[in-house]
């Protein structure tokens, strides 16, 4: 793959022998076979390398999200000579995008978990109630448990779908 994206024989040799190889050529092989033309694949491989070496990268350990933007602005913003941005916000989205798919591809990535949603056990037994006592079936139940908790509601009855089969909820069928 690597001596498709580049011709000149330092640039091969620096992408081939760079760190997490395998990995990173894992993540173009994915990409390549998505669709993505050569300079998009170069795009990202580029990306990958500088991850590692901003990051310091290594063959094991997690990543959360706020390490790959803090490192994405550390890039961004480092004074060249010039004492001017080095690198645009395109660079940055670009940094950020890449850090997240590949590391999460390579299931190294710390998702945080979502916050709890307030009064989730109340939301949970008026459900029910609704259910159960009053005979209500999907829509209607959805309905009156947005209505009178709020919209939190929804991303905990959309969000939790094991526990929304258990309540016989079904959103959408």
């Amino acid at each position: 793959m690597f001596d498709r994206l580049f011709e000149e024989s330092r640039t091969l040799k620096r992408h081939q022998d760079g760190p997490l190889a395998n990995e990173r050529l894992q993540f173009l092989t994915y990409h390549a076979a998505r669709g993505s033309v050569r300079t998009t694949l170069r795009r990202i491989d580029n990306f990958m390398l500088a991850i590692i070496e901003e990051m310091g990268l290594q063959t094991t350990g997690e990543v959360s999200i706020g390490q790959i933007v803090a490192a994405a602005d550390q890039r961004v913003f480092r004074d060249s000579r010039n004492h001017i941005r080095k690198y645009g916000r395109t660079s940055r989205w670009w940094f950020i995008h890449v850090g997240q798919q590949w590391l999460g591809q390579l299931g190294r990535l710390r998702v945080p978990e979502t916050p709890p949603v307030p009064y989730r056990g109340m939301i949970e037994e008026y459900a029910d109630y609704l259910r159960q006592e009053k005979g209500l079936s999907s829509l209607p139940l959805m309905f009156g448990v947005v209505m009178s908790t709020g919209f939190s509601a929804i991303s905990m009855l959309s969000a939790d779908r094991s526990r929304r089969s258990e309540m016989g909820i079904s959103i959408g069928s």
